[in-house]
């Protein structure tokens, strides 16, 4: 069962729900009427009342909100709460990390807190969150209070963006910072407790203080380099916590040490907007809502073995040109693309509704790397036409 809803639905997850016949409910109202042959709501609630065993994926925690009022399955409420509310996940695994520290403070006591007190650098972050929003991190205990500042300033922008299931600007989670290569990637957990992997890309970084979500990227080197790794590290997470038939979205961090330490695991879900299952299909072309939903292990062997040596890119052009929305006439799409030697797709949003401008993905020779170097450090005001 596949859970449409706000904001956004990719071509690419329409055409796999159409040619495959796949069973799918717009709980979002996201799509046009008539776009797609669905389930009404009753024909979806009756599916996932009568199977226990009925795979979810959802394509946006939005859909969390139509879960629990619509959903009589309590194991599953109770894994979404699990790994939504981040404060909640660090108490689950606690003992898998006991050296990791971890605080949560409520909104209204930031202000009040000691930085003396706290590991420094640090991480704040929505207990409760999403895509980057109201995430900053804290270099010294000089910069606390103008920290904070940036915090309550976002909380005014991003509080009514999305749902509170999704997003809460209520309570946030103080983490020490977890130095070393991020990764985001998909897996799932069979019915059998075991941990299947779907795709996974490298998140890069601008800046030691960059914390954004600008480039992803996937290649056979990165691939075929942490597979086994992840593989067996989501095993333990799914053994902690007793998920099965359970799809994850993970980020992790591995240390100078080798050890993997998880940022976050997001239930039932592929990246969010439909972005990560995309790009495994760019690099890969393996479908991942397919494979999930029908039980499938991917064949890496095989398909690594088939593809070439290029890196494939995810690229998500956050507003951090300094303007607000409301000052920017447009964003210059064709200018941006002159940038790039093989783009595959582009993505317009409206950022006056959202804080993004657009995505674009990217095929790039490995010679060329400097295409994706500069638009990880654009403020893309070049890109912009002011009112």
């Amino acid at each position: 069962m596949i859970l449409l809803d706000q904001p956004y639905i990719s071509e690419f997850l329409k055409r796999t729900i159409k040619e495959n016949n796949l069973s799918a409910f717009d709980s979002g109202n996201v799509l046009k009427k008539g776009e797609l042959k669905l389930l009404n709501e009753s024909e979806a609630i009756n599916i996932m009342a009568k199977n226990s065993g009925e795979r979810i994926c959802t394509t946006s925690e939005n859909a969390i909100t139509w879960i629990h009022k619509n959903l009589n399955r309590p194991l599953i409420h109770k894994h979404i709460n699990t790994f939504k509310d981040k404060v909640v996940f660090r108490k689950e695994i606690e003992n898998l990390f006991p050296k990791f520290y971890f605080k949560e403070v409520y909104l209204s006591d930031l202000k009040s807190m000691k930085p003396a007190n706290l590991p420094m650098p640090c991480i704040i972050k929505p207990a409760v969150g999403f895509f980057s929003m109201g995430v900053h991190k804290v270099t010294c205990a000089e910069n606390w209070e103008k920290t904070i500042e940036l915090i309550q300033k976002d909380v005014k922008n991003i509080q009514d963006i999305y749902p509170e299931q999704v997003l809460n600007t209520e309570r946030f989670i103080i983490e020490e910072v977890i130095e070393g290569d991020e990764f985001a990637f998909d897996s799932y957990i069979n019915e059998k407790g075991e941990a299947i992997i779907l795709g996974m890309m490298k998140h890069a970084f601008a800046s030691e203080t960059d914390v954004s979500d600008r480039l992803y990227m996937v290649s056979k080197d990165i691939f075929s380099k942490k597979l086994n790794i992840f593989r067996e590290f989501i095993q333990k997470i799914a053994l902690q916590t007793g998920i099965k038939n359970f799809l994850l979205h993970t980020e992790i961090r591995i240390d100078k040490t080798g050890e993997i330490i998880p940022i976050e695991v997001n239930p039932m879900r592929f990246g969010a907007w439909c972005t990560s299952a995309e790009l495994t299909w760019n690099a890969f072309k393996t479908n991942s809502y397919l494979n999930f939903l029908e039980n499938r292990n991917p064949d890496w062997s095989r398909i690594l073995s088939e593809t070439d040596e290029h890196l494939f890119s995810l690229v998500i052009l956050d507003n951090n040109t300094g303007y607000a929305s409301e000052e920017i006439e447009y964003f210059d799409f064709d200018l941006l693309l002159q940038q790039f030697e093989n783009p595959i797709e582009v993505r317009k949003i409206d950022f006056r509704k959202y804080p993004i401008f657009g995505m674009v993905y990217l095929k790039t020779n490995k010679s060329n790397q400097k295409e994706l170097e500069t638009i990880l450090k654009s403020n893309l005001r070049e890109f912009i036409k002011l009112k």
